[in-house]
């Protein structure tokens, strides 16, 4: 099955404050959950489409709670 994806979906602009969040995030090598790993990895799969705010806000909640 072939997923189609409209031009307006893809980020065409420098990089935002989420996906800075996210590289954050992936550099870490310990004190993450199995689910915030999972759900870290799943964002960077769908790097350069635009993340949903429900998983930004939880994005940032990982980062503040483990970055900051």
């Amino acid at each position: 099955m072939k997923i189609t994806v409209k031009r307006s979906q893809r980020l065409e602009h420098p990089p935002t404050q989420a996906s800075i969040v996210l590289e954050d995030l992936l550099e870490l090598e310990e004190g993450l959950s199995d689910w915030e790993i999972e759900f870290i990895e799943s964002l960077d799969r769908l790097r350069g489409f635009a993340f949903s705010e429900k998983q930004i806000s939880r994005l940032e909640e990982i980062w503040f709670e483990h970055c900051s």
